[in-house]
């Protein structure tokens, strides 16, 4: 177990596609995002807003969110907690800002228990072919 000065938690986001090539595109260029670390928590809350722009609404039910979410070592790499990964496509984003709380799993793996819940915010503006995505807060962390 990491000692309690040094440990934190962090969320890193990226998109990702398994049937679009968008040449030209925003979308094409996949440049992972992440929070800043908040230390002696395990149950942190990030509130930071990341933004994909020039996604056309008609390629939005193509793409998934991936979340991992690491704990910070100061020492060594950062270890993955587990992962969260959101498909787009069933989630109708036409009618504003959602709210979603998803389980956090172990990588590689179906079904994990223990490892946390991850809160997030999605909200797609047509107008602007813009995905804001809010990662609000992650809960029940383990500490290792």
């Amino acid at each position: 177990m990491k000692s309690p000065q040094w440990w934190g938690s962090s969320v890193h986001l990226a998109w990702s596609s398994q049937s679009l090539s968008l040449h030209g595109s925003a979308v094409r260029e996949n440049h992972p995002m992440k929070t800043r670390v908040l230390r002696k928590t395990l149950d942190p809350a990030f509130d930071e807003t990341f933004t994909f722009y020039g996604i056309p609404y008609t390629q939005i039910q193509e793409l998934a969110l991936h979340f991992t979410i690491l704990s910070f070592d100061r020492f060594s790499r950062d270890d993955i907690i587990g992962e969260v990964l959101i498909p787009l496509s069933g989630i109708e984003l036409s009618e504003g800002k959602m709210l979603m709380n998803r389980e956090i799993i172990k990588r590689n793996v179906r079904k994990s228990s223990g490892r946390g819940e991850l809160l997030i915010s999605l909200c797609y503006q047509s107008t602007t072919n813009t995905l804001t995505v809010v990662v609000l807060k992650a809960r029940h962390l383990p500490k290792s």
